[in-house]
């Protein structure tokens, strides 16, 4: 029998949990980063240990990935990375979900897609998994699947497998070398531009090195924020390293997570500063077009979280940083439905201690709520609770004031200092359960 057709279907990613939420992990350690000050120095060092592994990957390329076999013989390419205090990272890429029978023959799920008009039967994932110790930080999983029905030999996919997953990596790198190397200088639409083209290239790429058929995102998705597997890696890459060089003196990092049964959808108003990249499609002209919404806790095959980083920029070596975000949790399944909506803001300015607040007040004159808030909370942490005691929110900052070291300092001389900020936004349901 000849090896089938294979394929790559849809995209999807998330942070996956355990099922206990008071004990998940990767839960307890934002709860904890939420406390402000040095929690949330604690967690973005625990984050930027990625970034630091990623950093090999733009260095030295494909030469940076370690391969191995898994369970089921298939390649595993993987960096591991151990912190000061012998805790091991790990970023892995494989084929995952695989059902093998005791014959050795790869079961066929009833889960098709239909890919460049014809119908392909899901057998499994192809997988990017960011890790800490025995738990998952973030996943980014594409849909394979073959183009017949019948029962296949591992053994006869196997070959296929490993073309498909070396030419993923073999683009994953290639493409993260040269969006870095295009960074400097670039605004947020010309770096979202330099995804999206890298990830078409990767896409052909991999089909044509592969042999193997690549579901295309129409138009549509892109506009709402539909993301390539590529694109994803790229993101998470790349942009978690972005301060070096494309900031401006002020700056800030800013982590959202969504823990709640609720869609959050937000918009954001700058009195000061801009973003430079961030869940949103820009304008050519650099305005937000589209803001991409913070998908609620869910439970697909286990139950899985959602976050979304911002970077913003002062965009001027005389101003500081200031806006406000403002965010409707709603009914995933009716988004006219509000249940809750909360208004925050960060205030960074060319002089004196940050502030932030955060309220679940009803409020429609943003630039108002920014302007009496400014100056008034000079803390780490501010909280704010939904009138029902449902809903939390919460702001940080690692730090107030000062220049601080950015992640992946590159001159030991001390050039990479300057007024940058990191803050954890966390919104969470009490007694969350999916």
């Amino acid at each position: 029998m000849s090896a089938p057709k294979l394929a790559l279907g849809k995209v999807s990613s998330s942070t996956p949990l355990s099922d206990d939420f008071s004990r998940d992990f990767v839960l307890n350690s934002v709860r904890k980063a939420s406390c402000g000050g040095s929690a949330t120095v604690d967690y973005f060092n625990m984050v930027d240990v990625h970034n630091q592994m990623f950093k090999q990957v733009i260095d030295h390329g494909e030469s940076a990935w370690n391969v191995t076999e898994d369970t089921n013989g298939l390649p595993l390419h993987y960096m591991v990375e151990d912190d000061k205090d012998g805790n091991k990272y790990y970023i892995e890429l494989a084929t995952t979900d695989l059902i093998i029978d005791e014959s050795g023959n790869v079961s066929t799920s009833d889960n098709t897609q239909t890919i460049n008009g014809t119908t392909y039967n899901g057998i499994g994932t192809v997988t990017m998994s960011l890790g800490f110790q025995g738990s998952k930080f973030f996943t980014v999983c594409w849909w394979l699947g073959k183009g017949t029905a019948a029962v296949i030999a591992l053994a006869l996919l196997k070959p296929l497998l490993q073309k498909c997953l070396k030419s993923i990596v073999s683009q994953l790198s290639v493409h993260m070398q040269k969006i870095w190397a295009n960074l400097v200088g670039s605004s947020g639409e010309e770096i979202e531009a330099g995804i999206e083209e890298a990830s078409a290239e990767a896409d052909a790429a991999i089909a044509e090195e592969a042999g193997i058929e690549i579901a295309e995102i129409g138009a549509a998705e892109i506009a709402v924020g539909v993301l390539s597997f590529i694109a994803i890696g790229l993101i998470v890459a790349v942009l978690g390293i972005v301060f070096i060089f494309v900031l401006h003196e002020s700056s800030q990092r800013v982590r959202i997570w969504n823990v709640t049964s609720y869609k959050a959808r937000w918009m954001i108003y700058f009195d000061e500063g801009q973003m430079v990249s961030g869940p949103v499609k820009f304008n050519s002209d650099g305005s937000i077009n589209t803001f991409v919404p913070f998908m609620p806790v869910e439970r697909k095959v286990t139950a899985e979280a959602h976050y979304g980083d911002l970077i913003i920029d002062s965009a001027s070596g005389t101003h500081g940083i200031g806006y406000v975000i403002q965010i409707q949790l709603v009914d995933p399944n009716h988004e006219d439905d509000v249940k809750y909506a909360c208004t925050l803001m960060y205030d960074i300015p060319f002089a004196g201690d940050n502030s932030t607040a955060v309220t679940f007040d009803h409020i429609t004159d943003v630039g108002k709520f920014y302007s009496d808030n400014m100056g008034v909370h000079k803390c780490t942490q501010q909280t704010a609770q939904s009138s029902d005691g449902r809903i939390r929110a919460t702001t940080t900052y690692d730090y107030l004031r000062g220049e601080h070291v950015k992640p992946q300092q590159v001159d030991s001389s001390g050039g990479n200092v300057a007024y940058y900020y990191q803050s954890v936004i966390l919104l969470e349901e009490k007694d969350l359960s999916v």
